[in-house]
């Protein structure tokens, strides 16, 4: 302080005054937060709708098998093009703009990053696609509810809460791992060798262990607020948190 005011020629009390100021600034107010929240729930909106847009009618969305059949001659349609260059213009996004991120978030994105590109690199296009839909869904019910505890809005952020957990358990812990995981890892090889595809594997696997750490605070969060009692607004408030950029001890991405 003495250093910057003797530079700029100001009285030490006004230069304190100055940082003060600074750091007030610096921090986000719930309009700030609200803001946030909307924009990253209308992108999941609008690309899980476009994503089921593009894949309502593909085989592999009903049986995931037809992700290897005749592999790796797949055309990418036009629609898919697009879906894979949004989704990963977005997560480049998140990791330069001043949206809050915490480690593990920036891990979640450099893993999303990594699994895209190499996917598009190998023709895995079917099985990223799938990968890409179910892990958008549960997301717009969380900024949708922390959306609504911005608002003060107990009850409905309460039922949102619920139903983002009912989604997430659904699809991160159950659609991923028993339904494309399980097709990756023991029917693919029965089609076709790819040592390129164990980097895709360890990609994978680390998702997995990312949603495995954010269902445990899920778990957290749900224990604490039935059997003890603890306001969902206190649990998920952006103060207490600690790590991962959302603001919330419900999800650190």
């Amino acid at each position: 302080v003495c250093s910057a005011a003797a530079g700029v020629k100001w009285p030490k009390r006004q230069v304190e005054r100055w940082f003060r100021q600074r750091l007030v600034s610096s921090k986000l107010n719930k309009l700030d937060k609200f803001q946030e929240s909307a924009f990253i729930a209308t992108y999941h909106v609008v690309i899980s709708l476009y994503g089921l847009l593009v894949m309502y009618d593909k085989p592999w969305l009903r049986d995931i098998s037809h992700t290897w059949i005749n592999y790796p001659l797949h055309e990418i349609e036009r629609g898919d093009w697009w879906y894979y260059i949004i989704s990963i213009s977005f997560y480049w996004a998140l990791c330069f703009s001043h949206l809050r991120c915490g480690p593990a978030e920036y891990l979640h994105h450099t893993c999303t990053i990594l699994l895209l590109t190499f996917s598009w690199a190998v023709n895995l296009i079917r099985a990223g696609s799938l990968v890409l839909l179910i892990h958008e869904c549960g997301d717009i019910f969380l900024q949708i509810s922390k959306m609504f505890q911005y608002l003060n809005k107990k009850r409905a952020t309460e039922v949102l809460t619920a139903v983002f957990v009912v989604i997430w358990v659904s699809t991160r812990m159950g659609l991923f791992p028993f339904w494309v995981l399980r097709n990756m890892y023991f029917e693919a090889p029965k089609h076709v060798f790819m040592p390129a595809g164990y980097v895709f594997y360890v990609l994978l696997f680390g998702l997995l262990l990312l949603n495995l750490f954010w269902t445990g605070i899920i778990l957290v969060v749900v224990y604490k607020s039935v059997f003890k009692g603890s306001d969902v607004n206190d649990i998920r408030s952006s103060d207490s948190a600690s790590t991962h950029g959302s603001d919330d001890n419900i999800k650190q991405e």
